[in-house]
């Protein structure tokens, strides 16, 4: 026990001992654990009072623990991505479960709940659109702020003790994070608050001009400097293109409402920055801009009557964005390596 009473981990491995055998005797093997075993999130285990030092793995277990999931679970290529990530999840979830009951300092909780909040922004933006039987958006959307929460709250105690910390990994962070909240005008209110020294970062500058312009309803500029943020800020800030692209069709119902005029298609796609037009025109019609799916459609015609307000249009994947990591590795990415 520390001073303060809280369970100190003891098991050296990804799982520990007598997790091994119960799962093994009562067949409950995952596919990814043919080799190594990794411990599972257990809601029982919650109270630490009912916690074992034996059956809580140290600081060093945990970070090799997220740094195998990260480096071999989730290239396992032969199971689809929406697998790899409700295993890698659940045991995410496991280490977060860990730093809690063992109350683990600020320096050490950023080190492991970083790389998990890159690994959930991420998935997010890869998996949202899919159907809720593969991926629920939602959960993963609150486990991931809970994570950037922690960190940034973290961050400022540190802050306050004078203690030195990895300031690029909080700009990217911080960058999460209000691209994640940035229909919340506090969380912009807060990075407008920060030091100098981060707002002084490109980065921080980018993502709060962003922010102050989706305030503004100035859409046609977020579209335009979404794309210049980096990697993995701007995978979570192209979750709001749906809105915004929404926005934009709604404005241009109301100002080239016409029964002869019409809008370029290729314009339209342009200035959304739709990937093709084939995507666009789905969306049209989704929102009863565009009665149904012309083989040469070439101009829309927009008519302020038939746009359905109620009706919302879905996040995809987008070709600026897949560039931004072609280059990469994923795992130095989400590691911050």
């Amino acid at each position: 026990m520390t001073s303060d009473n809280y369970i100190v981990g003891t098991c050296e491995t990804m799982c520990p001992v007598s997790e091994v055998n119960l799962r093994k005797k009562n067949n409950l093997v995952h596919y990814f654990e043919r080799i190594e075993f990794v411990k599972e999130f257990s809601r029982s285990a919650a109270d630490k009072r009912q916690s074992k030092a034996s059956d809580l793995r140290t600081f060093g277990a945990l970070k090799k623990t997220l740094e195998y999931l990260f480096s071999r679970i989730l290239h396992e290529t032969d199971k689809p991505f929406n697998f790899r990530y409700d295993f890698i999840f659940n045991r995410c979830r496991a280490v977060r479960q860990e730093i809690v009951i063992q109350n683990m300092s600020c320096e050490k909780t950023v080190k492991l709940l970083e790389p998990i909040a890159l690994f959930l922004s991420f998935s997010l933006y890869r998996l949202t659109g899919s159907p809720i039987s593969a991926f629920d958006s939602s959960i993963c959307g609150q486990h991931l702020k809970e994570c950037l929460l922690k960190c940034l709250t973290c961050y400022e105690e540190m802050d306050e003790m004078d203690q030195d910390y990895n300031q690029d990994n909080r700009i990217i962070i911080e960058g999460i994070y209000l691209m994640l909240n940035i229909n919340d005008p506090n969380s912009l209110h807060r990075l407008i608050q920060l030091n100098s020294t981060f707002k002084s970062s490109p980065i921080i500058k980018l993502c709060i001009i962003i922010a102050l312009n989706f305030h503004q309803r100035n859409y046609y500029k977020i579209i335009r400097d979404i794309q210049r943020l980096p990697h993995i800020i701007c995978a979570v800030a192209t979750l709001i293109l749906p809105q915004l692209r929404r926005n934009l069709l709604y404005n241009f119902s109301i100002a080239y409402s016409s029964n002869t005029s019409t809008v370029p298609l290729d314009f339209l796609q342009r200035l959304l920055i739709y990937d093709n037009t084939e995507i666009l025109v789905r969306d049209l019609i989704e929102l009863d801009i565009q009665s149904k799916a012309e083989e040469k459609l070439t101009a829309v015609k927009f008519n302020r009557k038939t746009f359905d307000k109620n009706k919302t249009i879905s996040h995809t994947l987008h070709q600026f964005v897949e560039v931004k990591f072609r280059d990469l590795n994923l795992t130095d990415l989400i590691l911050l390596k």
